[in-house]
């Protein structure tokens, strides 16, 4: 298992890609803070009032948020995998260990990692469902935008063809 944790995949080879790259790889939840301004200066910040539509700005920064959340919570993830992965070998040393009569003391603090663990699932797939829930809200806003302005051309058709 750590000969797997040991491979490197980053893929990334620019300056500011390989930062934010190496940040939501480090499975540091200490270095969520530092997720914001990297982001911003990699996607470019939500564009200016006057420079996009409302709907187009709030739908930009809705995405970015969306991003910044899932990027966090993968973070929190991996830094939590790490240390059921360090409780996990702890408990296997400790079974080998054991002496009798102590073994429903492991399996019980095996109990309690497995339901850590499963815990942790459950937030990974809340905010995979929160991502989901993003993106057809995303869409829709945007067949709603595509909605009004095909009445809008509508309208503006008809008008040509009432006047002489």
């Amino acid at each position: 298992m750590s000969q797997i944790e040991g491979i490197k995949n980053n893929s990334a080879s620019l300056a500011l890609p390989m930062q934010l790259e190496s940040l939501f790889r480090s499975a540091q939840a200490g270095a969520i803070t530092q997720i914001p301004p990297i982001y911003m200066q990699m996607y470019q910040p939500v564009s200016q009032s006057g420079m996009a539509q409302p709907l187009q700005r709030n739908l930009m920064d809705i995405d970015d948020a969306m991003a910044m959340d899932s990027l966090k919570t993968a973070m929190v993830s991996d830094q939590n995998t790490k240390g059921m992965l360090t409780l996990a070998d702890t408990l296997e040393q400790q079974a080998m260990s054991a002496a009798p009569g102590t073994a429903s003391m492991v399996t019980a603090q095996a109990r309690i990692a497995d339901l850590e663990t499963q815990a942790q699932l459950a937030k990974m797939l809340a905010a995979q469902l929160r991502e989901e829930a993003t993106k057809l809200a995303h869409q829709n806003a945007a067949l709603k935008q595509s909605s009004v302005a095909t009445q809008n051309l509508q309208n503006q058709i008809q008008q040509v063809l009432t006047h002489p």
